[in-house]
């Protein structure tokens, strides 16, 4: 893909979307999440949920952008009243990556991309519209939402197969997790810190949480 980001209009069917934002609010009341994290702090998060439609819709983004993928990882997030993101710029696995809006309270929350020529634009995505994006090379943001209760948002996330990144397929792991297997990765007091100080910490927790399945 030559250009910075691209829309495709209607990539995952509406229904399926709607399907994809109970799930989101089925694992949150199950406790099945991760905290907010710094980039959204009122927000919960989920990775890794939908890692399966990731491979599933895989074929679809190829074609759309003419190259071969790997499959890195899915990060979701259901957006809460006052949320907002800020400018940043994604880690190298998620080389190229997508965001497909599931859901909304009220009105769809727009996402703003720097274009080829450095100037900010405004992007707006209806339920299961995809925008296909550089987002380790170009800065994104959303302003602060106001007037409604949520948002749903899905993030594919994938890296070129001949690309510099290729070796941070399945983000490093020997496979994709699957949908089921990525919910031992979310639970509500997950801490980055914690998993790089102590990787044992997350390894005990995930011990843990498949005894009470």
């Amino acid at each position: 893909m030559k250009e910075n980001y691209k829309i495709i209009k209607g990539l995952i069917d509406k229904n399926v979307c709607l399907a994809m934002a109970r799930r989101l609010e089925q694992l949150l009341v199950n406790d099945i999440y991760r905290p907010p994290d710094s980039q959204c702090k009122l927000s919960p998060a989920f990775y890794g949920v939908f890692n399966d439609e990731l491979e599933h819709y895989r074929s679809a983004i190829e074609n759309a952008i003419d190259a071969k993928l790997y499959p890195v990882y899915t990060y979701s997030r259901i957006y809460q009243e006052g949320e907002y993101l800020l400018p940043h710029f994604d880690r190298p696995g998620a080389e190229l990556s997508l965001t497909v809006t599931l859901d909304y309270d009220k009105f769809i929350w727009p996402i703003w991309f720097q274009d080829d020529n450095g100037a900010f634009q405004e992007v707006i995505l209806d339920i299961g519209d995809a925008l296909i994006y550089k987002g380790s090379l170009i800065s994104h943001f959303r302003h602060p939402m106001h007037g409604q209760d949520f948002q749903h948002q899905t993030f594919f996330h994938y890296v070129y197969a001949d690309g510099p990144f290729n070796h941070l397929k399945y983000d490093e792991r020997t496979k994709l997790l699957s949908n089921k297997e990525s919910e031992l990765w979310n639970f509500p007091d997950w801490s980055d810190d914690k998993f790089r100080q102590d990787p044992n910490y997350i390894i005990n927790r995930i011990a843990s949480k498949k005894e009470n399945l």
